[in-house]
């Protein structure tokens, strides 16, 4: 992931937020949330991610690329204080790399990174400690405080989503040892009070009226049918993988309440694919990013968290099963393969124009230039998912032309 990393150029936000002084990370924020946008933790990530260079930012990214697998092993149990669960382990390192959604834009594109890879990060975190809590009171009520607050104040969706399952494991707790923990309690509070801020930024109506002319004007009917079509639009759009991963969701599902509702992940594992779902369907009713797969990230580790939750980490005397279960890893791991070596042969070809574009504006001695548009074939292991082009008018303050001209201090346009 570093290499991989390292290799992929600064694209759009990235130039703008590049070299960022960390003594100015806050304040930049706080001006985020009044003016542009509310997600005032995830902009602070991308800019302390952007702030030393290429060589640091790729390092936060893997890092906090192997701190999310390591989280996802814990939290569905495929890691243990007893059992190291080599097939669970497997399954989950392969699904994240074939089927998460835009899978270019949340790992390779370091303004991705920090909106949506680091907030994934702090948001599983929570929910480890809510689910596995520490045997120091002190601590737990001080991390799960902190990063409730975090977590709620992350994504939208995701962040709802988060607020939903930690009820529901309240919930469950309540009606099987008729009492409510207080740290999960005030972690839950906590994140309820950070989603509560992002719901109320004033940088997200800002945004939502220049990327979303006009939405407030239609009608509860027109805004739905405009939802319903995005949502099924993106869906289509990424056939086979999500039919593919929303299957095996769907059959482990029915397997589950077929043999393993004596599992003692069952209900945890409902809970997370509850969770999980109500993420993505809130999609619908969103003004914007309906149809852009970052925004589903939340949405499929949760997913995948509660598919391998109900999936026992015993299978001996259900050979049939054990069989299919570790034909289908052996399977994924060989699609894995084959799909990460295609997708980095193809992101080589986007990431080659912008460094050829980023060195001919750099030896232009010319304060306005006019460069030849990008031409790419959208790959899930790309920037193409996130990309946006250089507009012909000479706007330099319309995006992504105002990240060149901060970053170049030059004023850049298609010919």
């Amino acid at each position: 992931m570093f290499a991989w990393s390292y290799k992929t150029p600064y694209m759009n936000d990235d130039l703008y937020f590049a070299n960022a002084k960390w003594g100015a990370l806050f304040s930049l924020g706080v001006n985020d949330y009044l003016g542009s946008n509310g997600r005032i933790f995830g902009q602070t990530f991308t800019r302390f991610i952007l702030s030393k260079g290429v060589c640091f930012s790729s390092l936060c990214t893997a890092a906090l690329f192997i701190a999310l697998l390591i989280i996802l092993f814990y939290l569905s149990r495929s890691i243990t204080k007893n059992v190291i669960c080599s097939p669970r382990i497997i399954a989950i390192t392969v699904m994240v790399f074939l089927f998460t959604p835009s899978f270019g834009s949340v790992f390779l594109w370091r303004a991705g990174v920090g909106n949506y890879l680091a907030m994934a990060v702090m948001e599983l975190l929570f929910l480890l400690l809510i689910y596995h809590p520490i045997s120091n009171q002190i601590l737990s009520y001080i991390l799960v405080i902190g990063l409730g607050f975090i977590a709620g104040w992350g994504n939208e969706n995701t962040s709802g989503a988060i607020i939903l399952i930690c009820t529901l494991l309240l919930a469950k707790t309540y009606m099987q040892n008729h009492k409510v923990p207080l740290a999960p309690l005030l972690g839950t509070l906590s994140a309820i009070s950070g989603f509560v801020f992002l719901l109320l930024s004033p940088g997200s109506q800002i945004r939502l009226k220049v990327s979303v002319s006009g939405y407030s004007q239609l009608s509860t009917f027109a805004k739905l049918r405009r939802g319903i079509a995005m949502f099924i639009d993106y869906f289509t759009s990424t056939f086979p993988l999500s039919l593919v991963f929303i299957s095996m969701v769907v059959v482990v599902l029915v397997v589950s309440m077929m043999f393993w509702k004596q599992n003692s992940s069952f209900w945890d594992g409902l809970i997370f694919i509850i969770g999980g779902v109500a993420s993505a369907m809130v999609m619908i009713i969103s003004p914007s990013g309906t149809d852009a797969g970052r925004t589903y990230l939340g949405s499929f580790l949760l997913l995948l968290t509660g598919m391998m939750l109900l999936v026992p980490q015993n299978l001996e005397g259900q050979r049939g099963l054990k069989c299919l279960y570790l034909c289908t890893v052996s399977v994924m791991t060989i699609m894995c393969f084959f799909s990460v070596a295609k997708g980095i042969q193809e992101s080589d070809v986007l990431n080659n124009q912008l460094r050829a574009r980023y060195s001919y504006i750099m030896r232009s001695k010319s304060k306005e230039i006019r460069v030849e548009p990008v031409h790419y074939i959208n790959n899930n292991y790309s920037l193409s998912t996130a990309y946006a082009e250089l507009t012909s008018p000479r706007d330099s303050q319309a995006f992504p032309n105002n990240c060149y001209q901060v970053y170049f201090n030059r004023s850049v346009y298609l010919k």
